[in-house]
């Protein structure tokens, strides 16, 4: 049974991502949601929209 409509290597590289970022931990066939650090979060105006890849660009920055 499929559950998403995405291919097999978006979904590896998908997954290798939040691994490498610290946002999930993964061992076949479960997945774990970590937990953020918020007390470097800034409250942000919401403005405008953010994207995805900003969002995941800053929590990059943050982590490095």
């Amino acid at each position: 049974m499929q559950r998403l409509s995405m291919d097999p290597n978006a979904l590896q590289n998908a997954r290798n991502n939040l691994v490498q970022n610290g946002m999930i931990a993964w061992q076949e066939p479960l997945y774990q949601v970590l937990s953020l650090d918020i007390s470097h979060t800034a409250k942000r105006s919401m403005e405008q929209p953010l994207s995805l890849g900003s969002i995941l660009k800053k929590a990059r920055e943050e982590a490095a």
